[in-house]
């Protein structure tokens, strides 16, 4: 695939941490926030992308500030992101924010999201088996760190294709993380009143009685590895019977540590497989 021309790369986070970020910067960024500039709309804000004064790309996502649920993701993306240094994650690299503006500055994705390599017919399919492989290690790791390496443990809590961007060398980061919470000291677990999140990656427990925790966690990085795999939307009726996850009981998954080590087994001995198969070179 032919590398865009993004003057981004994996340090950006270094060149501008502790530089200010102005909303008149912003508006210049964008082209006073332009059409042209949109990647992508949510629920509670746009993503834009934009060249600041040094030259440098991002992406800045502005929160919509009328909604009250947009602040709170402000806040959770700036609590867990600043604090978080890993390959796989998407890197916060300044933020802008007064009474009336919430804009986070993100590391700028050139190569889209998951979602529409599996499933927007224009863009190409993601490829072979160790392809996929690969994209799910880069997943399990960051969510590794996360949840075992990190000093305080993060919860996603809406793991799923279109929160997994791509870079200009197409390696996987883990993104958007306007639900995720810390789970401090020895809490294994929290309870929310509100259960935001994606229906169909929700965990069962998490959906019924908003309990968060890394299992599940676990649960939306199951749902997304046989969605990943397969080529299939959540609602295929392939996904009814022995291949649903949603009878398992939360004690029955598998911790995000012991999936990375499984998912390196699994690509080790398929890369030895296909080289065995193409047998010895020839000098």
């Amino acid at each position: 695939m032919k590398k865009p021309d993004f003057t981004a790369s994996f340090d950006i986070a270094d060149a501008i941490r502790h530089r200010l970020v102005s909303y008149q910067e912003i508006i210049r960024a964008t082209e006073n926030f332009n059409e042209d500039n949109l990647l992508g709309v949510g629920s509670f804000g746009k993503v834009y992308k934009g060249r600041l004064d040094d030259g440098l790309l991002v992406a800045i996502k502005v929160l919509i500030t009328q909604v009250e649920q947009a602040m709170r993701t402000f806040d959770a993306e700036c609590q867990v992101l600043q604090m978080t240094r890993h390959r796989n994650l998407i890197k916060i690299l300044s933020t802008c924010s007064n009474l009336d503006f919430r804009a986070l500055l993100l590391q700028l994705m050139p190569n889209g999201n998951l979602e529409s390599y599996l499933h927007i017919e224009i863009r190409p399919c993601i490829g072979s088996f160790l392809k996929r492989m690969e994209i799910m290690l880069d997943v399990s790791m960051a969510m590794e760190y996360l949840h075992h390496e990190h000093y305080e443990v993060v919860l996603h809590c809406d793991l799923k294709p279109s929160n997994v961007l791509f870079d200009e060398e197409m390696t996987a980061h883990v993104a958007d993380f306007g639900i995720g919470k810390l789970l401090f000291g020895d809490d294994n677990s929290m309870v929310s009143a509100s259960m935001p999140g994606t229906i169909g990656y929700m965990a069962p427990e998490y959906a019924l009685m908003g309990k968060a925790s890394q299992k599940s966690d676990m649960f939306s990085f199951g749902i997304m590895l046989l969605e990943v795999f397969t080529g299939k939307r959540l609602t295929d009726l392939m996904f009814i019977g022995e291949l649903t996850l949603r009878n398992e009981l939360p004690e029955q998954r598998m911790a995000m540590n012991d999936v990375v080590a499984k998912l390196k087994g699994i690509k080790k001995d398929y890369t030895a497989s296909m080289q065995a198969m193409q047998g010895p070179r020839q000098y």
